[in-house]
């Protein structure tokens, strides 16, 4: 059955939005390197995108109050979560093994952070200001280099900050469950109920009422052997 546009446009940056921490600048698939006139961040280095994201992420993720979102940055962060916010720490943590790679970047650079300015708030601040805390001193012709004509795919940014088995899990969430086309957005006729049962197509109703959530939480489960419990709904 296809899915209707804004349907499939809503779950996207959902998951988008997951992965980039909700940021305030709107990030891409391929513009994370391209000049700021050209509508992307500007940033010279992916790593240090993705060193700025760890940190912020974290953060937002942790104080979020929805259930989903905690259990979700419990599974990537793995471990060891107190040392960001005392009270986050969720019974999905798995306890066994050492910390993910995401969580070491992450506690690697609240360090630096904090040596620069102990009070500094990684949230509320623009992510290039984040970002230029943490940039060393980059000789001139470095940073003159055209980065843009490289086009990093999605794919690339991931594995820049999830090690491979958490990057594979968010690959086959978002390309084994939803069913997501390869574009971003089409060009179809937007359609304002939803294609499962004709409600109004809203967020809520998506992630609250309808039988489709269901489908991406078991999914979810089945991947990270772990249980949820399902929203009541009448479908």
């Amino acid at each position: 059955m296809p899915v209707a546009n804004r349907t499939k446009q809503r779950l996207e940056q959902i998951l988008f939005r997951f992965l980039w921490s909700g940021s305030c600048v709107y990030v891409g698939r391929q513009v994370a390197k391209l000049p700021r006139y050209k509508g992307g961040l500007g940033i010279p280095d992916l790593g240090l995108m993705a060193n700025a994201l760890h940190v912020r992420w974290t953060h937002v993720a942790l104080d979020s109050d929805m259930t989903l979102t905690r259990s979700f940055a419990s599974f990537f962060l793995s471990t060891r979560l107190r040392q960001f916010s005392a009270g986050a720490l969720s019974h999905c943590v798995p306890r066994a093994g050492t910390p993910s790679a995401f969580y070491a970047g992450a506690a690697r650079t609240l360090a630096e952070i904090q040596r620069v300015d102990p009070e500094y708030d990684v949230v509320e601040v623009q992510l290039q200001e984040l970002v230029d805390l943490i940039t060393p001193p980059l000789p001139e012709h470095y940073k003159k280099f055209d980065l843009s004509r490289h086009k990093p795919s999605w794919k690339l940014i991931t594995a820049s900050f999830l090690d491979a088995r958490r990057a594979s899990f968010m690959y086959r969430l978002a390309r084994g469950c939803l069913p997501i086309t390869y574009r971003l957005f089409t060009k179809n006729i937007q359609r304002g109920v939803c294609p499962f049962c004709q409600s109004r197509e809203d967020l809520a109703h998506i992630f609250c009422e309808c039988a489709f959530p269901k489908a991406l939480l078991r999914k979810v489960a089945d991947l990270s052997s772990r249980e949820f419990h399902f929203p009541r709904s009448g479908i």
